[in-house]
């Protein structure tokens, strides 16, 4: 038996197991390490209520604008974009006419679609986090999070390109 008083400061964690990966795979405390690993996620999941759910589904377009390949979207914008589709918005042919495709909701949208119609250059992500957070009286994190959600649905959409954190509207960078 392996002396486990020799075992490297990762032994047991949950965070850090990965039974197949190059660093546990070699290490002589792999057969021992991986049922405490997994007993430990097990009690912290119970101690703090965490119930396992994957933050990020594939999205399967039905008829997109512009057919990406499938890739996993976090929930939110697959349900932007879902959104989108239903109410026929066709965000990157209306982008390209100079026209912003969002009049009214989301607001979010609209501000992003404003701003990167009127900004040559394009638009740094932390400007567009600013303007949602003034524009529309939001929490730097609300913003932030929406930010990310408009960033993300665009690019999906073929509408923008995101370089640098910096984004522009295809055909304008």
């Amino acid at each position: 038996m392996i002396d486990q008083s020799l075992a490297p400061g990762c032994f047991g964690s949950p965070i850090i197991y990965k039974g197949d990966g190059p660093i546990c795979s070699l290490c002589m405390f792999s057969a021992t390490c991986a049922p405490r690993s997994q007993a430990r996620r097990t009690a912290l999941q119970a101690q703090f209520k965490i119930e396992v759910k994957s933050a990020q589904i594939t999205i399967a377009s039905r008829t997109p604008e512009v057919a990406p390949t499938p890739a996993l979207y976090p929930v939110k914008v697959v349900d932007l974009l879902e959104r989108i589709e239903r109410a026929g918005v066709t965000v990157t042919d209306k982008l390209r006419q100079g026209v912003n495709p969002f009049t009214n909701k989301p607001g979010f949208m609209r501000i992003a679609c404003d701003m990167l119609l009127r900004a040559t250059e394009g638009v740094k992500r932390t400007e567009l986090c600013f303007a949602l957070m003034t524009q529309l009286n939001w929490t730097s994190e609300t913003a932030a999070s929406h930010t990310s959600q408009a960033i993300h649905a665009l690019t999906a959409l073929g509408a923008i390109t995101n370089e640098n954190g910096r984004i522009t509207l295809k055909g304008n960078g």
